[in-house]
């Protein structure tokens, strides 16, 4: 029995799928283009793996297009590929193969991240970052475990003080306050910060 399989334009950036005239699912044009090239009729028993197949391959095609401009996490991935309509049977394979092939490393990335973050902010808003990126608490805690260290978090606060702050004045309270005030939205506990200042005004 064959199916008719049309697409029907329902934003900028999304089609919806319709076989035999009822709605079959979304799709968004990062992931198939501007003009999917779907098959008019098909047979009806394998519209769902013959699609699959064809919105694994694109996916695949997307996350490399991805990985080649930086490393990512693959929960930003995952995330990716859920804003843009991708089916849950789909991201996992998709993502599956890729770690087991050596494409992502989440350790890594994570540890590059904190890294590169703690020269500017406190480990905890480095955290809450990673969750905005959809990473779990079990790995976030880990994470926190790894990295949690009142002396680092000091050395980040002086090394501020005398870099991006430098021309501060940090005798005038209004002056001070408004550094108290920075660095504290960047994370950092007033306690540290205050200390940080005492040793260097001393």
């Amino acid at each position: 029995m064959s199916a008719s399989v049309t697409l029907e334009k329902t934003s900028f950036q999304q089609f919806t799928i319709l076989v035999n005239g009822e709605v079959y699912r979304q799709i968004h044009t990062t992931i198939f283009g501007k003009s999917p090239k779907l098959p008019s009729y098909i047979d009806e028993k394998q519209w769902e793996e013959d699609f699959f197949l064809y919105e694994l391959k694109r996916v695949k095609n997307y996350i490399i297009w991805r990985l080649s401009a930086k490393h990512y996490h693959s929960k930003e991935i995952e995330r990716l590929l859920r804003d843009k309509l991708v089916s849950k049977a789909v991201t996992i394979a998709a993502l599956t193969e890729f770690k087991e092939k050596g494409f992502f490393d989440d350790a890594l990335w994570a540890s590059s991240f904190v890294r590169f973050k703690q020269k500017k902010i406190a480990l905890p808003l480095i955290l809450q970052q990673m969750r905005l990126k959809g990473i779990g608490e079990e790995e976030i805690e880990k994470t926190r475990l790894a990295f949690c260290s009142d002396k680092k978090e000091k050395e980040t606060v002086t090394h501020l003080l005398l870099s991006r702050y430098r021309l501060k004045n940090l005798n005038d309270f209004k002056e001070k306050q408004k550094v108290i005030q920075s660095l504290m939205r960047k994370g950092f506990s007033f306690e540290m910060i205050q200390q940080a200042i005492e040793d260097l005004i001393k």
